[in-house]
């Protein structure tokens, strides 16, 4: 896209000289420039990328006139969904309904309901007798990951193994720096990366891991990750 239509649309060149060149949530945090009046909502912050006119699913640009662009083989970034302004649809939900979990067993009555990592304690005495359980510490960092039940709308939400219809992100919530030892099945204190950058490849996919339980509820962290644009975008 021309330099001097970017600088007309009132983007910053140092941060948007490659706007729609690759994909990336082009239009996460400048919606409301790129769009001005229009009804902006979650579509503000999905990938998309310049194509061909000849693109089966090109779509006409009002933007860069004559231009065409397309979401379909472009990767949600999951941080800028969770994190997106314009639709508060991966929000935390809060308190569950009264009843849903009444504190017995594995699941404290608060279970999901804001930014914790739920199941750091005790998760192989509940996880061990599962398909998904890893043989090693690596494979079950998950169990240290904060996450929180979102409403189902969101795109990047996981539905829960459960089977109580609630749907649930990590994306959404910061991760503390603890690591999973599976000899002692506790979270220790130590540098890692989160479960939603372990997938490697530096691309734009969400983690997707083995899920739900309750135990006594940890200290909560009511946070969610704010995106920024970076300079360029990952393919």
């Amino acid at each position: 896209m021309p330099n001097e239509l970017i600088s007309s649309l009132g983007l910053d060149l140092s941060t948007y000289a490659d706007y729609g060149r690759q994909c990336g949530p082009h239009d996460a945090d400048v919606c409301d420039k790129t769009y001005p009046g229009a009804d902006h909502a979650m579509w503000c912050c999905t990938s998309w990328c310049w194509v061909s006119e000849s693109c089966p699913t090109a779509r006409a640009s009002t933007v860069w006139q004559g231009h065409y662009w397309s979401q379909e083989r472009c990767s949600l970034n999951a941080e800028a969904v969770s994190a997106c302004k314009w639709e508060s649809l991966c929000e935390c939900r809060g308190q569950l309904p009264d009843g849903t979990f009444d504190g017995k067993g594995n699941f404290a009555a608060d279970y999901g309901s804001s930014c914790s990592s739920w199941d750091a304690v005790g998760c192989q005495t509940v996880w061990g007798s599962n398909s998904n359980w890893g043989a090693t510490s690596a494979d079950n960092e998950w169990c240290c990951d904060s996450w929180c039940y979102v409403n189902s709308s969101c795109p990047i939400a996981k539905k829960s193994w459960l089977g109580t219809g609630y749907s649930f992100s990590y994306e959404t919530c910061d991760d503390g720096p603890e690591t999973y030892n599976l000899a002692t099945d506790t979270c220790d204190a130590a540098r890692r990366l989160s479960a939603r950058r372990r997938g490697g490849g530096g691309g734009w996919s969400s983690y997707s891991s083995p899920r739900r339980r309750a135990p006594s509820a940890p200290a909560s962290y009511p946070r969610r990750r704010s995106y920024s644009a970076p300079t360029s975008y990952s393919a």
